[in-house]
């Protein structure tokens, strides 16, 4: 019995000792911290490959990983790689985390869907049993006709998924097995909705007479050249300093009563002090509540209490809180045109991120860019582009700290051109350029042209 007893006294003062060591051997000082994440620039793709198991599962070493290589993410512990928070958090920054989620997350319906309301095309990395899952693409694909990119090819092969996604953005078209592409009748719907689509059929029917005449009015854009120079001529000016640069000008210069509301929203950068384990200062980037107009954007929607509705509805629809809508602000609202109403619009908001591991080098950005044309009752939406209460790293290379669109002017053919083209000047890192939109035979609006001056 004392023999008993005193083995089982070594096993417990044994396992007592290993526990001490496995809690020291993990423990992850601040120092560690800072090495690993040092190294993580400078190294393969397998760092975390190379440290003990028990690091794999520590979240807030995993989580700033994650934020600077969500490849290392494939490395973490298989309870991280199925915790819904934990991904959701690094997926506002990286949607290639869930290429590295477990195959569980991936395959998870409710899941799934409510990803691609944080990054738009996070189907891309679903289970192939979700991406053929007929129910559930049919109603993704009818929320944004985009996820029929992701859909497995035997649903891109049905007629009924490929005319939902066609009607809305006939261009998809392109991305149709060889079945589809060669459907007189799926042309029409692609057709319609983008006469460009002819330029994605199969050589079986591109010259069936029926389809080029619903293609011929391509665009009526008759000359690239021709609207190049144009845009060179009335929106740029070259300014000699040190060399020679290009400066985009003259907004709404033949167009300014189109426009409903123009009011940049005021942002600027403030220097967050450096701690002790940073070599030098952050900038973040704030909005100027002093500074922007305290109007709600509603009403600026007054006169159009449809649309003020629908993209309410839209935003709704895609999980974003009662607080962020209501406190979006229009930056530009102009009038396309008035026989079938249209109009283009953008509502943004910035806010400090709301997550502290991240850095102050990340905002949490609201932004919607809107071509809208009301049929009957209805009003139709081409969104240009969408950030859905994102975490987006900021910087100083960019104009107002990300990508923005900003409508610059409207633009004819001629006097008897009843839908004018919309000119977008972009913001992008370090340039700017020009992207033209035209109205497609849907009432859709899609990009004909992109112009960067050098």
């Amino acid at each position: 019995m004392a023999k008993n007893f005193f083995k089982i006294f070594l096993f417990f003062i044994a396992l007592s000792t290993s526990n001490l060591w496995a809690e020291n051997y993990c423990k992850i000082s601040n120092e560690i911290e800072k090495k690993i994440l040092s190294q993580i620039d400078n190294s393969d793709i397998d760092l975390l490959k190379n440290y003990p198991s028990c690091y794999r599962s520590n979240r807030k070493l995993i989580l700033k990983l994650a934020f600077i290589k969500p490849e290392q993410f494939k490395y973490a512990s298989s309870d991280l790689r199925d915790d819904e928070l934990f991904i959701n958090r690094v997926l506002k920054v990286h949607p290639e985390i869930l290429k590295y989620a477990s195959k569980k997350l991936r395959s998870n319906i409710r899941f799934m869907q409510n990803a691609t309301y944080i990054q738009r095309d996070s189907l891309q990395y679903a289970t192939m049993n979700l991406k053929d899952n007929k129910n559930f693409m049919t109603k993704m694909i009818t929320i944004d006709s985009r996820n029929y990119l992701f859909a497995s090819e035997r649903l891109k092969s049905d007629k009924n998924i490929a005319e939902i996604a066609f009607s809305d953005n006939g261009l998809l078209i392109k991305e149709a097995p060889l079945n589809i592409r060669s459907d007189v009748a799926m042309a029409k719907i692609a057709l319609k909705s983008n006469s460009g689509a002819i330029d994605f059929l199969s050589t079986k029917i591109k010259n069936n007479a029926e389809l080029l005449k619903l293609s011929s009015n391509k665009s009526s854009i008759i000359s690239k050249d021709a609207l190049r120079d144009y845009i060179i001529e009335n929106y740029t000016e070259t300014a000699t300093q040190k060399g020679l640069a290009i400066n985009i000008v003259n907004q709404g210069k033949f167009f300014k009563d189109n426009i409903l509301a123009k009011r940049d929203f005021i942002t600027k950068w403030r220097r967050v002090k450096k701690s002790k384990s940073d070599f030098e200062d952050k900038l973040s980037l704030i909005e100027v509540t002093s500074r922007n107009f305290p109007l709600l954007w509603q009403k600026d929607f007054d006169n159009y209490p449809l649309l003020r509705d629908k993209v309410i509805k839209f935003f709704k629809k895609h999980n974003i809180d009662d607080s962020t809508i209501n406190n979006l602000k229009t930056t530009f609202f102009w009038k396309i045109k008035d026989d079938l109403p249209t109009v283009a619009f953008n509502l943004y908001a910035i806010r400090s991120s709301k997550d502290s591991a991240i850095g102050p080098d990340f905002s949490d950005i609201t932004s919607i860019t809107v071509i809208a044309q009301k049929q009957g009752l209805r009003w139709n939406m081409s969104v240009i582009e969408v950030i859905f209460s994102s975490e987006v790293k900021t910087n100083i290379a960019y104009r107002n700290g990300h990508k923005k669109y900003k409508l610059w002017d409207l633009y004819k053919v001629n006097e008897n051109d009843k839908s004018p083209k919309i000119i977008f000047k972009v913001e992008d890192k370090f340039r700017e350029y020009f992207e033209i939109y035209e109205e497609q035979s849907g009432g859709k609006y899609h990009k004909v042209q992109t112009y960067k001056m050098y």
